[in-house]
């Protein structure tokens, strides 16, 4: 039943972070780049890619290819919040990027377990950050 809440995540987080950057809103902090802020952002966008045992997303077509790309762009919407500082303002930031990340977008399909940890440990560095920024 997770399903609803993840689509709706990503449609309000890519909403959330064009708008946002459409407005020219500042950073929460007027935080500027670090080298650990630039590679956590660099190791979400890796991350955030749904990846398969034994699928290759290249072939998905259809209902599944919108589904596992609409997943995609959630994780992605994440990372894009993080990078540009907005994760205070998006509240339940850290449970929906772990949701996110667990989720596959396919019925029945698991995302590879590898691909579900890089992807949490990274919630979980952009989530401390966040606290952190508090």
């Amino acid at each position: 039943m997770r399903k609803p809440v993840i689509v709706v995540t990503a449609l309000v987080a890519t909403a959330l972070v064009a708008g946002f950057a459409f407005a020219g809103v500042q950073t929460t902090a007027g935080h500027a780049s670090t080298p650990e802020r630039d590679a956590t952002y660099r190791s979400c966008l890796q991350a955030a890619d749904a990846k398969f045992d034994g699928i290759h997303l290249d072939l998905l077509v259809g209902e599944a290819a919108d589904k596992v790309a609409l997943r995609n762009r959630a994780m992605r919407a994440h990372c894009d919040a993080y990078r540009a500082d907005l994760t205070t303002r998006w509240i339940g930031f850290a449970e929906s990027c772990q949701d996110t990340a667990g989720y596959s977008g396919l019925e029945g399909r698991s995302l590879n377990a590898n691909s579900v940890t890089n992807m949490r440990q990274v919630c979980t560095a952009m989530s401390a950050t966040q606290s952190a920024a508090k």
